[in-house]
């Protein structure tokens, strides 16, 4: 199967890049919202990692877990290590979820 939901994406920035009040125009501070928005990439399929800054708020974080987006934070990266936090991403990115 190809086309829109066919696939999972890994995502590394500090942002969230989740925007979702921003005029819809092409731009990196929506990138994410976008591609769950517009059906491209199942938030399910969708891992971001890094994520630190002002624009991390309780709210984005929230509707990222709404979308069952799974994200990592620099915090998360601080504590637990690098290998254990990409451990984690290879783990996540590898099941079996085509029954989503």
């Amino acid at each position: 199967m190809h086309g829109n939901g066919s696939f999972g994406l890994v995502h590394f920035s500090a942002h969230p890049d989740a925007n979702r009040q921003a005029v819809r125009t092409i731009s990196d501070d929506q990138a994410l919202f976008l591609l769950i928005d517009e059906g491209i990439v199942n938030g399910v399929h969708l891992i971001t990692v890094g994520l630190r800054g002002d624009a991390v708020t309780l709210d984005t974080l929230q509707w990222l877990r709404d979308q069952r987006v799974r994200y990592h934070t620099m915090a998360e990266v601080e504590q637990r290590g690098w290998d254990a936090v990409i451990d984690r991403v290879v783990a996540d990115a590898s099941e079996d979820d085509s029954e989503e």
